[in-house]
């Protein structure tokens, strides 16, 4: 599930961060992932890079 909240008043913030029971994915301010099994440490850039090429869908990679 993925929610954005936006009726509970907190500071603006411009951090990108998707978090749920396997693991996180932070986008800004500084990209960092970790997963299961390995969820207590993020995933060093090669293999976070594999990673994206086995999940990319095919929509993002048009003008490639």
């Amino acid at each position: 599930m993925i929610q954005q909240d936006v009726t509970n008043p907190r500071p603006y913030s411009r951090n990108i961060l998707v978090g749920g029971t396997k693991g996180i994915a932070q986008k800004y301010p500084e990209e960092h992932s970790a997963f299961d099994p390995e969820a207590h440490e993020f995933l060093n850039g090669n293999k976070m890079d594999s990673i994206i090429k086995l999940y990319e869908h095919p929509i993002t990679n048009l003008n490639k």
